[in-house]
């Protein structure tokens, strides 16, 4: 069973990446480096790293994100139009 997820985000700007999640969200700055285009960050049992990508632009980021919707939504209404079951095995 799954107990935590870290996932590894795009950045376009560290400083301005870092002074969001730290100074508006809570989160502190994670590591014993300061890796230059990496950053992490960790709050509670959160923690998120962030990647830097220079070519990430907010019509690429809302592509990803309608495409993941799509997905997601296409799913839900397979799974309930299908009415999948579920079943236990291995035991």
């Amino acid at each position: 069973m799954l107990t935590e997820i870290n996932p590894k985000l795009p950045m376009r700007d560290k400083v301005v990446t870092k002074d969001y999640y730290v100074n508006k969200l809570g989160f502190q700055f994670f590591g014993d480096n300061d890796f230059d285009g990496y950053l992490m960050v960790h709050k509670d049992n959160i923690q998120i790293h962030f990647l830097s990508s220079k070519t990430l632009t907010q019509k690429k980021t809302m592509d990803k994100f309608i495409s993941g919707q799509t997905t997601l939504i296409n799913f839900t209404k397979h799974f309930w139009t299908t009415r999948f079951q579920f079943t236990r095995t291995g035991i």
